[in-house]
């Protein structure tokens, strides 16, 4: 009976140890002692029952190792260096890289009962042991207790074939807090520390050679499938020259010239359902960090093509200080996972591979004279350029744009402008180049239109107000490898609202001019006379409809009333926004001694407060601007249509009305302004201090808030209410367009009242 108690310990029944079936009431499977030996007395039974226990946990460790085993045979080695392929990051279908650790812990454990299962047997054969159930109960004592409740702990884990990752290191851990014994407790942190250093291998793939061997998607590291709108999942395929081969459009570049965004955004990401016990989130991005950083380093492009930008030593103290951290976990502390451990050693990895990389994107790529390349084109800052651009395309501007040239039309003033300016000498400038994208042909990636003449959404909280049809203008901005790390197509497309923004508030500011000159043009050829005070006429005739001002004078004064405005506006952009946010961010960039991660943060600063200082997200002011700067062009188009003869006489009953309600309207724009910029949401909100500077810069005399105050009470006065903004801004469709082209008339308005 000996021999096949030993057998049957040793997970083989027979006809003394036989296996019991599961049952359809709820028993499980299980072996027993055969109830056919009638010479066994019941308590013997019941030590033997106990003592085969042992045998049927053994039974089932040692076939859920075996499977283990077989599903891990398909594996390939593990990748070690930069080259390796990509194959591994393709979730496969069956198989763990966390269980097949998991069961190598458990063989050695079963391999130790092995071994005393053969000690025993020799000392049952040389007559050390008695072969008495109890005796050999007592010798195998030390595991009568860890295998069975091995056995139970790991019975969802041999069950559920899912169960792998940060859900099987969860289920271990959480089974050691709950073990009591502390046998099973060393036993079960043991085999965790053996996940864990499956884990330390996939992080050293990771972090030290940019390769994501994740091949059942257990790591926490996961690659973007689809990269939402943007393209497929960019994982460094490059040709031999180092460019990145094609694999798709992104924006108005080649796949190539995406300048490393894709690689760095939109490739990877940290899934939080698969964070292990003791992993906090900032550790994770710590890690997801170091990995991109290291991809962008060993696979250098463009002008760095050519090898390596990592140096050795970092990446052999990075592999060194893993490799220690798991040595420690594994034996010096008793398999217990040491978070403050584990987040310093992902520090070290993470500070010399951050610090090189903002080397790189700082100092060698020269971040410093793209940024002030941006600010100069996209904000506007370069005036003598677009000053000579807006001459050169006057005429081009003037009419409504032909969507299948307009790209084509404006590339040659935009290049005249350029020979004629100080753009003449930027080595940067062939970067930049207008494009037209008209409200039918595209949908950007926020779901609206990139360009159109009425409004236009860019973004959930952000209103670019609009001019005209030429609203589909756009600069764009070829990245160089690597500033697409921090130059994304997203933060390309906030520099865009906000150089259509600034670019269409100059081209409403130069349409007052140029009806300062066409007025003044006008009435040279006539009787009227110019004083020394700028605005003003003096004339011996009287309009009808306008008593003794005339329809120059009556001109003359909305035009220097809208011209305050929009130029008071445009300065407070560009002077106390945009120059203002800019040095602040340089300072920071330039404090950060090549932090890339805080020059990704004052960047990020930066255009978020232009942003909220232009009160881009502020639907209401949006729309009052907007109608004040096409009131511009509309003021434009009625005062090109006025008799060159300067008296007066030609000017018919239908024009009087028309310029009387584009002062009527601004007048109206202008209270509107004022309740907006003025409220008690406004005063209390971040923009405050900001506000501040814009009122002092738009009412430094009070003259105009005080004709918005008499405005507004004058319409609470007849009873009605405030205007609306939105209401206003349809309402311009009754005026003449700024082509000089009509458009289908509105109610009458019926103002017959100066400004």
């Amino acid at each position: 009976m000996v021999p096949e108690v030993l057998l049957a310990l040793l997970g083989v029944p027979g006809e003394v140890i036989t296996l019991v079936p599961a049952t359809s009431d709820g028993g499980q499977e299980r072996f027993r002692v055969s109830p056919d030996l009638p010479f066994l007395e019941p308590p013997e039974r019941a030590s033997l029952d106990r003592l085969v226990s042992l045998g049927y946990a053994f039974r089932c460790l040692e076939r859920f190792v075996a499977r283990e085993d077989e599903a891990g045979t398909t594996m390939a080695t593990l990748p070690s260096g930069p080259d390796a392929s990509f194959a591994f990051n393709a979730p496969a279908s069956g198989g763990s890289l966390y269980r097949r650790a998991l069961a190598a812990g458990v063989s050695e454990v079963l391999a130790t009962y092995e071994s005393a299962i053969l000690r025993l047997e020799q000392d049952i054969l040389r007559g050390v042991t008695p072969a008495l159930p109890a005796a050999l109960e007592s010798a195998l004592s030390g595991f009568a207790l860890v295998l069975p409740a091995l056995h139970v702990t790991l019975r969802p884990v041999i069950e559920r074939p899912d169960l792998k990752g940060a859900p099987l290191l969860h289920h271990l851990h959480a089974a050691a807090l709950a073990a009591g014994a502390p046998q099973l407790e060393a036993a079960l942190r043991s085999l965790r520390a053996r996940c864990y250093r499956a884990m330390y291998q996939q992080l050293l793939a990771w972090t030290v050679h940019g390769v994501l061997v994740d091949p059942h998607g257990e790591f926490w590291v996961r690659p973007v499938e689809g990269a939402g709108g943007d393209g497929g999942v960019y994982l460094g395929d490059f040709d031999e020259s180092g460019a990145a081969k094609a694999t798709g459009a992104l924006g108005g570049n080649a796949p190539g010239d995406d300048g490393g965004e894709r690689e760095w955004h939109r490739g990877f990401q940290v899934s939080l359902e698969a964070l292990p016990p003791g992993v906090e989130l900032p550790a994770a991005e710590a890690v997801l960090f170091a990995g991109r950083a290291v991809r962008v380093l060993t696979r250098p492009r463009g002008e760095f093509a050519g090898g390596s930008l990592l140096p050795d030593a970092v990446a052999s103290r990075a592999t060194e200080a893993l490799r220690g951290l798991a040595r420690v976990e594994g034996e010096g502390n008793d398999g217990e996972f040491d978070r403050l451990a584990f987040e310093s050693t992902v520090e070290g990895i993470r500070a010399p591979v951050a610090a090189r990389l903002g080397e790189l994107v700082v100092r060698d790529a020269k971040l410093a004279k793209h940024l002030e390349a941006l600010r100069s084109y996209h904000l506007l800052g370069r005036g003598d350029f677009f000053q000579s651009f807006f001459e050169e395309a006057a005429s081009l501007l003037a009419v409504p744009p032909r969507a299948n040239t307009a790209e084509a039309d404006v590339a040659a003033p935009f290049a005249a402008a350029a020979s004629k300016s100080s753009a003449s000498d930027d080595p940067l400038l062939p970067r930049f180049r207008l494009r037209f994208v008209s409200p039918n042909q595209g949908v950007d990636d926020t779901g609206a239109g990139a360009g159109g003449s009425n409004v236009q959404k860019r973004g959930p909280n952000v209103r670019v107000p609009s001019y005209d049809g030429w609203d589909g203008l756009e600069l764009e901005y070829a990245t160089p490898w690597p500033l697409g790390l921090l130059l994304t197509r997203s933060v390309q497309r906030r520099y865009n609202h906000l150089f259509q923004y600034l670019f269409r508030l100059r081209r409403a500011a130069l349409a007052l001019d140029d009806a300062w000159f066409a007025l003044r043009r006008k009435s040279a050829s006539g009787t009227l006379r110019w004083t020394t005070t700028p605005g003003s006429f003096t004339s011996g005739h009287g309009v009808k409809g306008f008593g003794g001002d005339g329809a120059f004078q009556l001109c003359q004064r909305v035009r220097h009333d809208m011209a305050f405005v929009v130029n008071n506006w445009f300065t407070y952009l560009q002077v106390d926004v945009v120059e203002a946010q800019y040095r602040a961010m340089i300072e920071r960039v330039e404090a950060s001694e090549g932090d890339f991660s805080e020059c990704q943060r004052a960047h990020r600063a930066f255009l978020a407060a232009l942003t909220a200082q232009s009160f881009l997200d502020l639907p209401s002011v949006s729309d009052v601007i907007e109608t004040i700067m096409r009131l511009a062009g509309n003021l434009l188009a009625v005062v090109k249509s006025l008799p060159s003869d300067g008296l007066g006489e030609g000017v018919g009953e239908e024009t009087a009305d028309e310029i009387e309600a584009i002062g009527a309207e601004f007048s109206r724009q202008s209270a509107a302004l004022y309740t907006v910029l003025r409220s008690n949401r406004l005063a209390n909100d971040p923009k405050a201090p900001f506000l501040r500077t814009l009122l002092l810069r738009l009412n430094f005399n009070g003259y105009f808030f005080d004709n918005a105050a008499k405005t507004s009470s004058g319409h609470d006065a007849g009873g009605s209410d405030a205007p609306s903004v939105r209401s206003s801004a349809s309402s311009m469709k009754s005026f003449r367009s700024g082509w000089g082209e009509a458009i289908p008339p509105m109610p009458s308005l019926s103002l017959k009242r100066g400004i």
